[in-house]
């Protein structure tokens, strides 16, 4: 099994050369270049690690059953199967804050608008009341000359009145 995994994971089997070199190389356990070639490889760390053990020149340091075999991939595929939700997770996490910066940038923009508008309808109010003070103003200033004109014109006929009696 390890060197299938290992021929998978590097596209080469675990020993190199022709076909007596290979024998040597099998029997000697050297395995080195197919080590490096698995450290080279980019595959997952935890399927690198397996595959070495299972290439394990000696038995007693392979897998020492299809059981024992079974627990390994299971274990692999179950830190695998984290690994990926951990990165789902965290992909989301990201997702999240971008989305909540955009959020909290929309309302900051929405919140510079209204202030504007505000700022507007402030400016506009009191540009009404000014007017109004200068519309009350320029009333009470007619209507003071309206009633000093009266005045004058009752005088006037008053005296006219006071000369004609005499």
């Amino acid at each position: 099994l390890g060197a299938i995994l290992c021929e998978i994971i590097t596209g080469q089997p675990p020993y190199l050369g022709d076909p007596q070199e290979v024998r040597v190389k099998a029997q000697s356990g050297a395995l080195m270049e197919a080590y490096h070639r698995l450290d080279r490889a980019t595959t997952d760390p935890g399927l690198t690690l397996l595959t070495k053990h299972c290439l394990a020149v000696n038995p007693k340091d392979r897998p020492e059953s299809a059981g024992a075999l079974n627990e390994l991939l299971q274990d692999y595929f179950a830190k695998s199967q984290a690994r990926v939700r951990a990165a789902e997770l965290h992909q989301l996490a990201i997702e999240n804050q971008a989305a909540e910066a955009g959020a909290r940038e929309r309302l900051a923009k929405r919140s510079r608008e209204f202030s504007l508008t505000l700022a507007l309808i402030s400016v506009l109010f009191a540009l009404l009341l000014v007017m109004g003070y200068v519309w009350a103003m320029r009333d009470r200033h007619d209507k003071a000359y309206q009633w000093a004109q009266t005045e004058l014109e009752l005088r006037r006929q008053l005296e006219a009145n006071a000369i004609e009696l005499e």
